[in-house]
């Protein structure tokens, strides 16, 4: 598989092409959506695991590759168009890379693990979380940013089919809410990852 993704046109379904796979212990990267929107899912585990995250939907514009993803996979959202993605994921060993692409701005970042309870997992100190129903959970940035920023968050495999999903509940420069589900359940407790870059 190639990494990186450089301005690789996406069709209807899931192609070599257009994904990064197996890379191992990485340390997180980024992604372009140039034209239209896609369809994107993750991948997490170690070598002989193949676990994906459901796909979500990703408008224009960028964001993160958060740690510990070891692929990506873009498809259209939008059958018969095509969207143009550029993509890369560091490899173990490999210094981390700026989460730029050209034209892109010198950036502030937020990244951490949220348990299923709400409590924090692993943080810098940089944002608190409120667990306000079953699968909300609301995250207030320390220091706002100074545009909204990209948000990115992926379930944390436990052997369960799971989804994240981030609804704009209230400021995106002070905070999000990340909403969790399950297919059969619906909205149900799920330990996440995530990161939020301007």
């Amino acid at each position: 598989m190639p990494n990186p993704l450089n301005t690789v046109a996406c069709g209807d379904n899931y192609t070599d092409a257009a994904t990064i796979k197996d890379v191992f212990q990485s340390g997180g990267g980024a992604f372009q959506i140039q034209n239209q929107p896609v369809f994107f899912k993750c991948q997490y585990g170690g070598q002989g695991v193949d676990a994906w995250t459901e796909e979500q939907q990703l408008g224009v514009g960028g964001g993160p590759v958060p740690p510990n993803v070891t692929g990506v996979a873009f498809r259209n959202a939008v059958a018969g168009k095509t969207a143009t993605v550029s993509a890369f994921i560091v490899p173990k060993g490999q210094p981390s890379l700026s989460l730029a692409f050209p034209g892109a701005v010198a950036s502030a970042l937020i990244k951490g693990q949220v348990n299923s309870d709400g409590s924090i997992h692993n943080s810098d100190g940089s944002f608190s979380v409120v667990k306000s129903g079953a699968g909300q959970y609301d995250i207030t940035f320390t220091t706002a940013f100074a545009v909204a920023p990209t948000v990115v968050a992926s379930p944390v495999i436990t052997g369960q089919p799971t989804r994240a999903a981030i609804i704009d509940a209230f400021a995106l420069t002070t905070g999000v809410r990340i909403m969790t589900s399950t297919p059969t359940v619906g909205f149900a407790d799920t330990a996440f990852n995530f990161i939020a870059q301007s």
